[in-house]
């Protein structure tokens, strides 16, 4: 198993040294793609009264506060009111205007790339949704225990909750950790080269999710909010 805390160059063994050299320069030249082929994503819809909703307004509001689509990290017993998943941490999205039926969460299609951020930075990402969904592999590593062979994702549309589970098997593991290498090593670049980044990401089509937060006990503590419940 690797370690989910995200891995540097450094502590990667020759073979993937060669990877990052090789990825490094395909990454000069075009969107390189690296297909997965792992276990299908399992999801199930969850009802209101399953979830906690005193954290879950919470963190809604966090949502519309942040200026970007934000992954929030929360133990997975903070959200729910029942045993829905074994994981220690579950990611919670909220999404504001979309419904549940715009998105495939659910994709088996799932690719590790490198997609630039509004400042032009490189960020490692896995794919999710046909494509349409970007999330930092930061967010994952945060969320992931070492011992887990997966992650969860509690996407909240406006109209449902959608609880996603995505298995993690060795392979998406050597590309998570190559990837996360490959972004570490790419941050200097010039300045046009960060402008040429900064206008693929004002083209791009899909959904960025590149910031993470931690939510905390003393934050969804502190006081009620009144959440926005999917009809």
């Amino acid at each position: 198993m690797t370690n989910h805390a995200g891995p540097t160059s450094a502590s990667l063994d020759e073979s993937k040294r060669d990877n990052i050299d090789t990825y490094l320069k395909l990454s000069k030249l075009s969107d390189h793609k690296m297909f997965s082929l792992l276990a299908a994503p399992t999801s199930q819809y969850i009802k209101p009264n399953h979830v906690d909703w005193s954290v879950l307004g919470k963190i809604q509001t966090m949502a519309t506060e942040q200026l970007k689509p934000t992954a929030f990290v929360i133990e997975t017993e903070k959200v729910f009111k029942h045993s829905v998943i074994k994981t220690i941490n579950v990611l919670v999205v909220v999404f504001q205007g979309v419904y549940s039926s715009a998105i495939d969460h659910a994709s088996p299609y799932i690719e590790i790339e490198m997609k630039p951020g509004e400042d032009g930075r490189q960020v490692a990402c896995m794919m999710l949704a046909d494509g349409k969904i970007a999330l930092t592999l930061s967010a994952i590593y945060s969320a992931r225990a070492p011992y887990e062979s997966g992650f969860s994702v509690l996407w909240v549309f406006d109209d449902a909750m959608c609880l996603t589970k995505y298995p993690v098997n060795d392979y998406l593991d050597e590309r998570m950790d190559i990837a996360h290498a490959v972004a570490c090593h790419i941050q200097i670049l010039t300045q046009e080269e960060v402008k040429a980044w900064q206008e693929v990401a004002q083209a791009a089509e899909y959904i960025r999710i590149f910031d993470e937060r931690f939510i905390q006990n003393n934050e969804i503590q502190s006081h009620a909010f009144a959440p926005t419940v999917p009809r």
